[in-house]
């Protein structure tokens, strides 16, 4: 299978890089082409992770290379126009998230993936952490989606003065959705604005229901005095504590606690490299493993309506989401939303 990816900056080599290395080591994917605007980027790039060729143009990259899968790994103000082109040449597609900024440039880039049934997965790593992997089997084997109670989620972040938070607050959106195991209903949300921090930093609490009935809260604080996340789940009987962050709040090890009936039922503890802990690894394994088999990749971009409408409520500071239609596969979910006074 012939890999060909887009972007060669820091988050890219940082994240991504590694695991495409990793899955052509293990004899996954053949790393024929990367290309980035900025030539030597792209040359460290293909000499760092093993790459056979580097560009500076996307369409001579796929037209000389004529690759199996692409991925996407770029600034998000440009990610639906490439995705959209990239998925109209029916190239099965990997790409960061958020899948652009606004709910309007999902809707094209699924229409692009509808009209050639083109595979696709976003990269919501949160998913395919082992921590929150085994979180998610445990609740499934002892509690069906109606049985959870509350799911608590805390994302905080040490001098992240970004104007635009909601491109990461999305990972926060998209895990607890996953654990709910269940649609969004309804979301409250309510602002601390700290302009003495720089324009646009602000904490967001997000109070909420599923259509489940659980409740939930994700707390988003990004001028925090430590890096953290984690989450607590409670149902009758069962209390899940996660932590997706190491005790240095910036390598991903993952420890979790079942409790049950007020005893620990089990501790589990995340192992292996780095991008096996931070699900880098697992997430672009199982595209491959999936586009190889005729499976649909997950999340694809039909299951990120809700996690982008809610980004961009928080990007236009909405007081209340109400997701009027519930179908989880809705091409345009139908929004009732408030914005603050």
């Amino acid at each position: 299978m012939k890999l060909c990816t887009i972007g060669c900056g820091g988050h890219s080599s940082d994240v991504h890089g590694p695991a495409q290395q990793k899955a052509a080591r293990e004899g996954a994917v053949h790393l024929v082409a990367c290309c980035d605007l900025n030539e030597t980027l792209a040359e460290t790039y293909r000499a760092r992770f093993g790459f056979e060729r580097a560009y500076t143009d996307i369409q001579t990259m796929i037209d000389r290379e004529a690759p199996d899968v692409l991925c996407l790994i770029v600034p998000t103000h440009v990610t639906s126009d490439l995705a959209v082109d990239i998925l109209r040449q029916g190239i099965p597609l990997f790409l960061e998230k958020p899948p652009g900024l606004r709910t309007a440039e999902l809707d094209r880039m699924r229409a692009a993936a509808h009209s050639g049934r083109v595979p696709n997965q976003v990269a919501f790593n949160r998913r395919y952490m082992p921590v929150v992997a085994r979180t998610h089997d445990i609740l499934e084997a002892h509690l069906p989606p109606e049985a959870v109670q509350q799911i608590n989620y805390e994302m905080t972040r040490f001098d992240r003065r970004d104007a635009d938070f909601s491109t990461t607050a999305i990972h926060a959106i998209d895990a607890v959705r996953f654990l709910a195991r269940s649609p969004y209903h309804e979301v409250q949300i309510s602002y601390r604005e700290m302009p003495w921090m720089g324009g646009g930093v602000a904490a967001f609490t997000l109070d909420g229901t599923c259509e489940s009935g659980t409740q939930v809260r994700i707390n988003i604080q990004p001028i925090a005095g430590k890096t953290s996340e984690g989450a607590c789940i409670h149902a009758a009987e069962h209390t899940l504590r996660l932590s997706l962050l190491g005790a240095d709040g910036r390598q991903f090890q993952g420890y979790l606690e079942h409790w049950q009936k007020d005893r620990l039922a089990e501790r589990f503890q995340a192992t292996g490299d780095l991008i096996d802990r931070n699900g880098t690894f697992g997430e672009f394994q199982a595209f491959l493993d999936a586009v190889r088999e005729g499976r649909i990749p997950r999340p694809g971009l039909d299951d990120c309506g809700q996690q982008m409408a809610l980004m961009e409520a928080l990007r236009r500071r909405l007081s209340r989401v109400d997701f009027a239609e519930s179908r989880q596969d809705l091409l345009a979910p139908e929004l009732i939303v408030s914005r603050l006074s």
